[in-house]
């Protein structure tokens, strides 16, 4: 990881000709960027003589956090000029609409969401700019100290040439940060241009839903009315409030009614819907006394009035073992039932 920092920070310096970003054409006097954001606390006049170590290490420490800010702010340049396409897009459709209260509708949430896109994109631009003053108080911290350090000891120049690399990997994030950026101009200006859109080939009180209103449209209310009535049906299907659907269950061993609680292997599980609902729910096979965890689950749909039989080969458990009991648990939207198959 270290060799590729090293290896992205020389490319860096050769894209971006850092031997202009880095030149001293006079002494630098302003300090006043250096002290806002590497010595807060410090009181006083700033000098190159005021320098210290521990303002290269603030300077380091900040750098390296606008590293990191720079990178997210590219990912998140990359989702918000995908939305500002899509809003963008979302404004041309609600312009070329037919008027009308649905058009208004999505025309309004259309301008909103270009207002959101447009004020997030003000604040990322901000915080760029931001990190480019941090990124020059660091280079005139640089100048300072190595001002101050002239003849160049082995401690101070160590130091300076952590800065110096610090510096120059921040500035390849942010160039990548500006490049995106500038494509998400380019996407605030086609959100620009559904916005005129809208506001052009419209009447003002059209982007106003509350000022609309429209004939009846037979058309619309007829599929609401299906709709709602298809979802009534569905509803009585599965659980009607009249006749609820109910579970019965009947267990027979060679033709004869026998007891459910426990059942020999050669029983069969005859479960009944005697209401006017369907059952949905499902059978949980367990072979552990004390867990019950489901080895196997089995889905249970039965119609009104009709039949559904489980018999031991059913059951993996029951066909691959049998020499432990099988507990069986029937849970279902027509009621609960339990049962134990034994060896």
């Amino acid at each position: 990881m270290q060799n590729t920092d090293k290896s992205d920070m020389h490319n860096g310096a050769d894209s971006e000709n850092t031997s202009e970003f880095f030149a001293v054409t006079e002494t630098v006097t302003d300090y006043t960027d250096v002290v806002h954001f590497f010595a807060p606390r410090f009181k006083g006049i700033f000098t190159a003589n005021t320098i210290q170590m521990r303002h290269l290490r603030a300077a380091i420490h900040q750098m390296n956090r606008s590293r990191r800010r720079l990178v997210k702010m590219q990912r998140g340049a990359v989702w918000l000029r995908l939305q500002m396409h899509s809003a963008a897009q979302n404004g041309l459709l609600a312009a070329r609409a037919r008027l009308g209260w649905l058009r208004a509708v999505k025309a309004r949430s259309a301008q909103k969401r270009i207002v959101q896109l447009k004020s997030y994109y003000q604040t990322m631009e901000a915080e760029r700019m931001l990190h480019v003053r941090i990124m020059s108080a660091a280079r005139t911290l640089l100048f300072g100290w190595e001002e101050k350090n002239a003849a160049r000891p082995a401690q101070a120049l160590k130091a300076s040439r952590n800065l110096r690399n610090t510096i120059l990997l921040t500035k390849r994030e942010e160039r990548l940060a500006r490049n995106r950026l500038s494509e998400v101009g380019l996407a605030e200006h086609q959100m620009n241009a559904a916005n005129e859109a809208l506001n052009q080939h419209y009447f003002p009180y059209a982007l106003n839903p509350e000022k609309i209103h429209l004939p009846f449209n037979r058309r619309k209310y007829v599929a609401y009315v299906f709709l709602l009535l298809f979802a009534a049906a569905a509803v009585s299907f599965l659980y009607p409030p009249w006749n609820p659907p109910n579970l019965g269950v009947a267990c027979n061993n060679a033709g004869k009614n026998v007891n459910c609680a426990a059942l020999p292997v050669t029983s069969a599980i005859s479960l009944s819907n005697t209401g006017s609902g369907a059952i949905t729910g499902w059978v949980s096979v367990s072979g552990n006394e004390y867990t019950r965890s489901p080895d196997q689950i089995l889905p249970v749909f039965i119609l009104p009035h009709h039949i559904q039989t489980f018999t031991c080969d059913s059951f993996k458990l029951c066909t691959n073992s049998f020499t432990q009991p099988i507990y069986i648990s029937i849970t279902s939207s027509g009621g609960v039932f339990a049962a134990v198959i034994q060896p």
